[in-house]
């Protein structure tokens, strides 16, 4: 489907639920198109190609519909202020904006109006303001949370595990939040996926890791992290994704990372790590497909145990201190030439009803 979306949508004054995804509508959105919807609970429109939907609203509009429950204008032109009719509606527990055009400071009144959200999305827009993430210091019901790629600055509070103790989805990265990550956060044991990269993070991780049962995605990358790699990583047996690079840690790998068994990715680069590289990756690690280790201080022979990554399609040891012959073996690493996707995988999350595909940078990181 293509074209304008017709006006005389807004004359089906008995309708629920208007989706409408996935087709190349242009044009405008207006208030004609929802003149007569006052029974309207669920709205989703995201066209594939980004913002050639605009939604063009007045700024005191008051929609005729004051019980939506869901809101999904992804790839619309929402912006550039913050959509302020939202205010009108007080049933909502899903929003999604992300990719909309929004300019703007996120408003006083947002926290604390919606926070008995359960999926929140405002990623990739230009939003500014300290990170939502305490909601006036009462408990969010939010199981899912991503506000990547804007403006919003500010710390991740000390009690976030009492002020959204449910999220299962923690995505703030590519804003400029600073500080240190708390120890409470290891308090959220229901986070699956938790991605922090291109912030201002600094100080050492803390040390509770073991308490995450559940963490798949751990992408701390590009901050100002230090110190070494705690031992309780390596109680996290359902961890997919461990993405550290671009920060200042140092040391030895802790040997408790061979438990981690089902990680399909590993990028520790530019960092400070030393000794040599170990044995155990090769041995424990099997389901690898990713390894990156490049800019470190690794040094010594790449161990012979490297040849059993059947899975290996990337492997990047650049820039360390290693020496000898490349193991003859290397010729057995079939996946490297096989023609496929490497930087996707797929995440399964039971807190969201479609599957989650992750994108790893690592091939766009030299």
């Amino acid at each position: 489907m293509h074209g304008h979306i017709p006006m005389s949508l807004g004359r089906l004054s008995r309708l629920e639920e208007l989706e409408i995804n996935g087709n190349s509508w242009e044009g405008a959105i207006s208030e004609a198109h929802f003149a007569t919807l006052k029974n309207l609970k669920r709205l989703s429109i995201f066209p594939p190609s980004s913002k050639s939907l605009v939604f063009n609203v007045s700024s005191n509009w008051i929609p005729p519909f004051a019980g939506l429950e869901l809101i999904d204008l992804s790839n619309c032109q929402v912006g550039p202020l913050f959509p302020s009719w939202i205010q009108t509606q007080r049933s909502l527990h899903q929003i999604t904006f992300d990719n909309a055009g929004i300019i703007d400071a996120l408003p006083d009144w947002f926290t604390s109006t919606y926070a008995n959200l359960s999926f929140l999305v405002l990623s990739n827009n230009q939003i500014r303001g300290t990170v939502p993430l305490n909601y006036n210091g009462s408990s969010s019901q939010i199981n899912v949370f991503d506000v990547g790629h804007n403006l919003f600055s500010g710390s991740i509070p000390s009690n976030i595990n009492e002020t959204m103790p449910m999220l299962t989805h923690l995505d703030a990265s590519r804003n400029m939040v600073n500080g240190a990550i708390p120890s409470s956060i290891c308090g959220i044991t229901s986070l699956g996926i938790l991605i922090l990269s291109s912030n201002q993070l600094s100080g050492s991780l803390p040390h509770c890791w073991e308490k995450l049962e559940a963490l798949q995605i751990l992408d701390l990358s590009n901050n100002s992290l230090s110190g070494t790699i705690p031992d309780s990583l390596g109680s996290l047996d359902s961890l997919l994704f461990l993405m550290l690079s671009r920060n200042s840690f140092y040391g030895e790998l802790p040997s408790s990372l061979q438990n981690c068994s089902n990680l399909r990715s590993i990028d520790l680069g530019e960092n400070n790590f030393s000794a040599e590289l170990p044995k155990w990756i090769g041995k424990n690690l099997a389901s690898l497909g990713i390894l990156r280790l490049r800019s470190n201080s690794f040094r010594g022979g790449i161990p012979q145990e490297f040849c059993n990554l059947s899975s290996l399609r990337i492997l990047d040891l650049a820039h360390n201190e290693l020496s000898g012959a490349i193991p003859h073996c290397f010729v057995n690493l079939s996946s490297m030439i096989m023609v496929a996707p490497v930087n996707q995988f797929s995440v399964n999350t039971s807190s969201i009803s479609e599957q989650i595909v992750y994108v790893d940078d690592v091939t766009q990181s030299h």
